[in-house]
């Protein structure tokens, strides 16, 4: 993922391909502000997350519907330095190596 900082009010969520990335980013800038990152390797939409209560709940919320839509079986973000793995109809996750730190 991006070298941000620790405790950041920024959601990155890594996708498998770049036509994948534009199609999330889509959904989300509709109520984010939001933006692309990443190479030929690797696709990254960064999400600026809204100051309201309940807000990272929505995005999740909406994040899962995409990846249901889709086809896939899961997606990782990075939140706050750790890393987590979202499925469809699953709570997200801490990846084993966030869970050591």
């Amino acid at each position: 993922m991006s070298a941000f900082s620790p405790l950041t009010e920024t959601v990155l969520f890594e996708i498998p391909t770049r036509s994948g990335a534009s199609e999330l980013l889509e959904v989300i800038s509709k109520t984010h502000l939001a933006w692309r990152e990443g190479n030929e390797e690797i696709a990254v939409v960064a999400v600026l997350l809204n100051s309201d209560d309940g807000d990272l709940a929505g995005l999740l919320r909406r994040v899962e519907a995409f990846i249901a839509n889709r086809g896939l079986l899961a997606l990782s973000f990075e939140l706050d330095g750790r890393t987590y793995v979202l499925q469809p109809g699953q709570p997200a996750r801490a990846t084993q190596s966030s869970a050591a730190a």
